[in-house]
């Protein structure tokens, strides 16, 4: 966010205003604008903290003709198995152009979802044991956190697919008809990871009707001893 720096960078890449505003302004929503000189390219990267809390931060992404340049919130990343191939020159990235370097940051970032949604499903299976065994207020809290991190998940893949297909249909000539290939298969992992996000939706909201049944199973069990003792 150091303005001297961020002109520095736009004059050596004729970066437009626009796009450094959007830059520092975050959180943005995922999207793709194109530029006369360049495409800029905003997504969500999802990670997962030591202790199992979901972090999610904005990368923002230049790609010229002969440049990827890249701005993130804060340090750590995903990206580090790129940089490793980078320095070891394996693959193919060392011998093609920016535009696959920009397609291996954004597979990158997309399959990086994949263990976030993985864990959550994992917590989803050890709160149906925990609803149905031993429903509590603390119980519940979980099951609501659980549905915003899964909320703020989908709101990070959902536009983050349809900016990875209007990459696909870009014709300012900065991506070239071989790595329209790979940004397709980047656009099916976007689309698998929609799909179990909304299914793992599906099963907290059910997570919720079971804790309320759980509960009433509880209150009426109560209510019998409480009339049997009545009774007596």
């Amino acid at each position: 966010g150091e303005k001297e720096v961020l002109e520095e960078l736009a004059g050596i890449f004729r970066l437009h205003r626009l796009a450094l505003a959007d830059v520092v302004n975050t959180p943005q929503r995922p999207k793709v604008e194109s530029y006369e000189h360049h495409l800029f390219v905003i997504t969500r990267m999802a990670l997962l903290s030591a202790e199992g809390q979901l972090h999610t931060e904005q990368v923002s992404l230049f790609l010229g003709k002969s440049f990827v340049l890249t701005f993130q919130e804060t340090y750590g990343d995903c990206l580090d198995p790129i940089r490793e191939r980078i320095r070891a020159g394996t693959g193919i990235v060392r011998s093609s152009g920016a535009d696959y370097l920009a397609y291996a940051i954004l597979d990158a970032i997309t399959d990086q979802y994949f263990p976030v949604i993985e864990s959550m499903g994992e917590r989803i299976e050890a709160l149906e044991d925990e609803v149905v065994t031993r429903a509590s207020p603390p119980t519940l809290q979980k099951v609501y956190a659980l549905k915003r991190e899964l909320l703020s998940v989908r709101r990070g893949i959902w536009p983050q697919r349809d900016a990875i297909n209007a990459l696909i249909r870009d014709e300012s000539g900065l991506i070239g008809r071989e790595v329209h290939v790979y940004l397709r298969d980047c656009y099916d992992h976007a689309v698998q990871l929609i799909d179990v996000i909304e299914t793992l939706r599906e099963l907290t909201s059910g997570l919720l009707d079971v804790y309320l049944s759980s509960i009433a199973n509880r209150t009426n069990e109560v209510m019998k001893v409480l009339t049997v003792v009545t009774s007596i």
